[in-house]
């Protein structure tokens, strides 16, 4: 009985420093288990959307009638994912994510910066939905967006038949992306700073965060 009762202390004490262990190494790397996720992309982080209305209706937009405090303004903070995320294992991305179609991405860039300063007073990021890809043929006609020939099903809009070229797409004219960029629109299309305009294509490295439209 004695050599019974000994044995099954031995094992209840073994059992019981296993999750003392494990309990401590959680605690202990609890925070760089947390940052490893968030850096790698496999956990969402919050991002803050200003209120200037671009992304209407998928986000929302400020009350105020100036465009410096619509700039300034929080209106919600959405969960993104770094972008491209992944694991990096001697030199080869493993896990990393693909920007896709209908994809919600923060981006900041040269033209980003200097569009927002002059703008809103201040230096900052986009955030604009991806609506082609490289090699894609895009093309705006009758306030409809056209890929690759075919007219886009858009729900998320703020108005349907609303799209409209600028500077750099103007109406009617077909542009192929390049290798290596995205064309990006904002939802509320009469409100948005995009890539119709002075922004023009965005290169994919400058992407920093994204919402697949899958989610």
């Amino acid at each position: 009985l004695i050599i019974i009762f000994i044995c099954s202390m031995k094992r209840i004490l073994t059992i019981t420093f296993i999750i003392l262990f494990f309990y401590l190494f959680v605690l202990l790397l609890r925070p760089n288990i947390y940052y490893l996720l968030v850096n790698t992309g496999f956990l969402a982080e919050e991002v803050r959307i200003s209120g200037t209305g671009s992304m209407y209706p998928t986000f929302p937009k400020s009350s105020s009638e100036y465009d410096i405090v619509r700039a300034r303004d929080i209106v919600a903070s959405a969960k993104m994912r770094r972008y491209p995320g992944g694991i990096n294992l001697w030199g080869k991305q493993l896990f990393s994510y693909e920007i896709g179609y209908g994809d919600i991405v923060e981006f900041e860039n040269d033209k980003t910066k200097s569009i927002s300063l002059a703008k809103y007073g201040d230096q900052a990021g986009f955030v604009k939905r991806v609506i082609a890809l490289a090699g894609d043929k895009l093309e705006f006609r009758d306030g409809y967006v056209y890929r690759n020939g075919a007219v886009m099903d858009e729900p998320y809009t703020a108005k349907p038949r609303s799209t409209y070229g600028g500077e750099i797409l103007a109406d009617c004219q077909v542009l192929t992306v390049p290798a290596g960029k995205i064309f990006v629109l904002g939802d509320n299309r009469k409100a948005s700073l995009d890539s119709r305009h002075e922004l023009g294509l965005v290169d994919k490295n400058d992407t920093h965060f994204v919402i697949s439209w899958k989610d």
